[in-house]
């Protein structure tokens, strides 16, 4: 059983987070991580008041995000390497803070949405897409494992990944197998963003772009793999039905299906089953027996699921050989 103070550390953990990503949003990190300054310099290039940046430097001490140093009466502000390694210039995780800012802008009207039923959104994309896209892709580089060092992708694969966002998953598992093919199939406006990674990791030999609407358009045929991957969630159930349908459709015989989605078991995916609600008309965070369910409805056999991390789970199924 929780005590009082546990319950009032939780009700201000906002104030952490919030901190952080206020200094990603103002860019504190990317200028500290180019060099150390004064907090007159840093005010002047942040174009923010000295007492009011003070105040956020003092905390970020404390969160070991920040140092202060002084050398011969001359005060510096230094960003830590940690600091630098998320947040800075080529921080790993920079772009995921900057979405979580969009969405925490959303939750401070939670009640809004638990009162109507309905998002916060008019459509799900309705986002900054490139942080969006970006932040997911950070965020699945810097998890382990990935979805290819527990499913086998080797061979002379032909990958379809519906849905596949910033095409991070495609992209990664051809850098580890020379001979695959993966085509990411989504909306332009997330097409767009493949379209960067892919050049930017130099391997548009191996990975190329389809944009379609994954519920109206048919899918490219003959499929070694359609590759499912955090998609699902956003749906409800006679969509995602209709996704595996077409999934299945798009195999070879003898080809599998891949889905990587939530798990609803941890308080991380409890969160994300309520995200849904603030940013999908009708998603959710499916149990895994469902996703079984979906796949056998859409006729494919011999399914297997088996867990990737503490939040995600991934089920592989089998079309029937003819």
């Amino acid at each position: 059983m929780k005590s009082i103070s546990e319950v009032t550390d939780t009700i201000e953990q906002y104030q952490e987070a919030r901190i952080l990503i206020t200094a990603v949003e103002i860019r504190l990190f990317e200028v500290l991580g180019k060099e150390p300054l004064s907090l007159d310099a840093l005010s002047q290039n942040l174009s923010i008041p000295q007492r009011s940046l003070k105040h956020l430097l003092d905390v970020l001490v404390f969160l070991d995000m920040v140092r202060y140093a002084e050398n011969n009466g001359r005060e510096r502000y230094i960003a830590t390497d940690i600091a630098i390694q998320c947040f800075g210039p080529e921080g790993t995780i920079r772009n995921w803070a900057l979405h979580q800012g969009m969405l925490y802008k959303l939750w401070t009207d939670l009640d809004k949405a638990l009162k109507s039923g309905r998002p916060l959104l008019k459509h799900t994309h309705d986002i900054d897409v490139e942080a969006y896209a970006k932040g997911l892709a950070d965020a699945y580089i810097s998890s382990s494992p990935k979805v290819h060092e527990v499913v086998d992708f080797g061979g002379n694969l032909k990958i379809l990944d519906a849905g596949g966002g910033s095409g991070i998953y495609s992209i990664l598992a051809a850098l580890g197998n020379p001979s695959l093919r993966a085509i990411v199939y989504d909306r332009e406006e997330m097409v767009i963003q493949a379209r960067k990674l892919i050049e930017q990791h130099s391997i548009g030999g191996q990975v190329s772009t389809l944009v379609g609407d994954l519920l109206k358009d048919d899918w490219p045929g003959e499929q070694d793999v359609v590759l499912i991957s955090n998609v699902i969630h956003g749906k409800s159930p006679s969509e995602a039905q209709i996704l595996l349908s077409k999934a299945f459709v798009a195999l070879r015989p003898g080809g599998r299906i891949v889905l990587n989605e939530w798990v609803p078991d941890n308080l991380r995916s409890r969160c994300f089953d309520l995200n849904m609600l603030v940013c999908t008309l009708r998603g959710r965070v499916f149990a895994p027996e469902e996703l079984t369910n979906l796949a056998v409805n859409a006729g494919f056999g011999n399914i297997i699921t088996k867990r990737l991390n503490e939040t995600h789970a991934i089920l592989v199924g089998y079309k029937p050989w003819l």
